[in-house]
């Protein structure tokens, strides 16, 4: 009986490793094999294999001009070693009117009309029409309906609720506003931006010139500002909250803000600090609704819980599109606490001044964690999810990571297949900490350790065959193998260091399963006609990559000649080496 269930076990081992992964696929997840050498019996040691997927993050959705989403699709997505595509859904986007007192009809689907979880008599309607449509600039139908070198690719959606820029464009307006939060017990709802909190925010507002000042009030214009609907974008609408700083003397607000009443598109006033009659002075403003809502307080994670249960059934299995069902190529979701899909707590020094029960400390920070992970497993989610882990805190706190990813891995889909976790701050300096002495192969908590000790963390859980996801903080800088030339940071306009130093093996060698790319990494590895059309020493306005926030007119002409795609590796232009491209090709598939 004994050499018989020995057998069994490595017949069943063989057929499992056997099985081509794009073979593992199927409507409930992604099986991954990984982990250390087992023993079966006497079928000796063996290792499963891990199998890491590339996909594109964030890809272009429009097609024609700079950063033409036809040359990605015609030139990036076809190539085997990308596997599909990360997108982004803003809630604003799909929550567009404020909740009401209109029940749910028969009519309505569990996907567009939630009853609010806390608030009785309160229900929330929600429009999929922005992500559902399959005409124009699609953000989701056109990566699942196309066939991409004559086989279909899959889909990630991050599930986001709120955004860093300027101004935070994904909150629907209502969750800030006091007919929201005057319904909830203690009656507030606190935002963070950076005109009243930290000055290192994102959320640094916009600018506007003063038309007139008589007395305190104070009459702004601002191109595009204001709307006098009930829209739930970011546009000022009356009534809102504002902060307001200049370098003219009383026109700033107050630190409790000043309420505005918008005259039309352009126009707005408010009430200043101080007296004045100047005009055509400038200024900087933001409003409630376009800061940063802390969203571990009742009005905005009671909001978001029903936007995530609308999600949850409207990505089910009869999931379809133009008469077509694409459940089967929804892959894994990311749902987002804080800004992104992340969990990050921003400003922690004035959290911790709010009043009472809100007063930020890091256990309320992971109750909060845990708390939404719980409720987003009691929805029974029909994919794989996997949670972002944040690090936080100056100097950094590596123990809000560690739990997180205790807690991912306690939660499963409705088929029983576990939760998996990942960082989005990978760089090359991650590589550098790792094999230094500043923190010996990452095995610790330390001042530079990598991000959100992902290092460790995937080490840890490898053999439990969930899935680790890894993001660059930015786009890469070819060549930049320490971070130190420029330095790495997060957000437009910064970096993450060379691609090679980051990626393969360094990444792939610690378990990674799914490496989100940025799309502009993976034109210059792959797109040999259009990433640049050589004139001289610099590319045509008419390459695919516009030249912006994301990188100069020198780098792209120096990154395409180098590390991209020329003649002696297949191109038609340049003298490319192919090494992003053989590095993307290496970091995919078993290891």
């Amino acid at each position: 009986m004994k050499n018989m269930l020995s057998n069994i076990v490595r017949l069943l081992v063989l057929i499992a490793i056997s099985i081509p992964v794009s073979a593992q696929v199927h409507v409930q997840g992604i099986v991954k094999m990984r982990g250390v050498p087992k023993t079966f019996g006497n079928a000796g040691s063996f290792t499963p294999h891990q199998y890491t997927h590339i996909w594109a993050f964030s890809p272009p959705n429009s097609s024609g001009g700079v950063n033409d989403n036809g040359y990605f699709k015609s030139n990036v997505m076809p190539n085997s070693s990308i596997d599909g595509v990360t997108l982004i859904e803003g809630w604003s986007s799909i929550e567009i009117n404020p909740p009401d007192n209109t029940p749910c009809s028969s009519s309505d689907s569990a996907d567009t009309c939630q009853p609010d979880p806390a608030v009785p008599l309160t229900y929330h309607h929600y429009d999929w029409s922005t992500y559902d449509s399959i005409t124009g600039s699609t953000p989701v139908y056109q990566w699942l309906s196309t066939s991409f070198g004559g086989s279909h690719k899959k889909v990630n959606l991050l599930i986001t609720g709120e955004s860093a820029a300027s101004t935070n464009a994904t909150t629907p307006h209502y969750v800030t506003s006091s007919a929201w939060y005057s319904l909830f017990s203690p009656q507030r709802q606190d935002v963070l931006n950076a005109l009243k909190d930290c000055a290192g925010l994102p959320w640094s507002g916009s600018g506007g010139t003063v038309t007139a000042w008589v007395g305190t009030t104070v009459t702004v214009n601002s191109s595009g500002c204001c709307s006098t609907s009930s829209v739930q974008s970011n546009l000022l609408q009356t009534g809102d909250l504002i902060w307001v700083t200049s370098s003219t003397s009383g026109l700033a607000t107050g630190s409790g803000g000043s309420a505005i009443t918008v005259s039309d598109s352009n126009d707005f006033t408010y009430t200043s600090s101080g007296t004045g009659t100047a005009s055509s002075q400038s200024l900087t403003f933001i409003s409630a609704a376009q800061s940063w809502a802390v969203p571990y307080e009742y009005p905005y994670m009671n909001a978001l819980k029903a936007y995530w249960a609308a999600v949850v059934a409207h990505y089910g299995p009869n999931f379809s599109l133009n008469g077509t069902n694409y459940y089967p190529q929804l892959n894994y979701f990311r749902f987002g606490g804080s800004v992104g899909s992340e969990w990050y707590p921003y400003c922690t020094s004035s959290l911790a001044s709010l009043p009472g029960s809100y007063a930020y400390t890091m256990s309320l920070w992971l109750n909060y964690y845990q708390q939404m992970g719980n409720y987003l497993q009691s929805l029974g989610p029909p994919w794989r999810v996997i949670h972002s882990i944040n690090s936080a805190e100056t100097p950094v706190n590596y123990t809000y990571a560690t739990d997180e990813a205790a807690y991912a891995i306690g939660w499963s889909n409705r088929f029983g297949m576990r939760d998996g976790f990942g960082s989005q701050g990978l760089s090359a300096l991650d590589y550098v900490n790792c094999h230094t002495n500043t923190c010996p192969v990452c095995t610790t908590g330390g001042a530079h350790c990598a991000a959100s000790n992902w290092y460790p963390l995937f080490g840890q859980y490898d053999s439990s065959g969930v899935p680790l996801e890894l993001q660059p903080e930015a786009l890469s800088y070819p060549g930049d193998t320490d971070c130190s030339n420029p330095t790495c940071g997060t957000g437009n306009g910064n970096f993450s260091g060379d691609l090679p130093t980051f990626l393969y093996p360094f990444a792939t060698n610690q378990g990674t399963s799914d490496v989100e790319i940025y799309w502009r990494d993976l034109s210059l590895s792959f797109d040999s006609t259009n990433y640049c059309h050589i004139s001289g020493l610099s590319c045509l306005a008419a390459s695919s990559i516009t030249v912006d926030g994301q990188l100069s007119a020198a780098e792209q002409f120096s990154w395409f000649t180098s590390v991209g795609i020329g003649t002696s590796c297949g191109g038609s232009q340049g003298g490319g080496q192919c090494n992003y491209q053989t590095n993307v090709n290496n970091a995919h598939g078993q290891h």
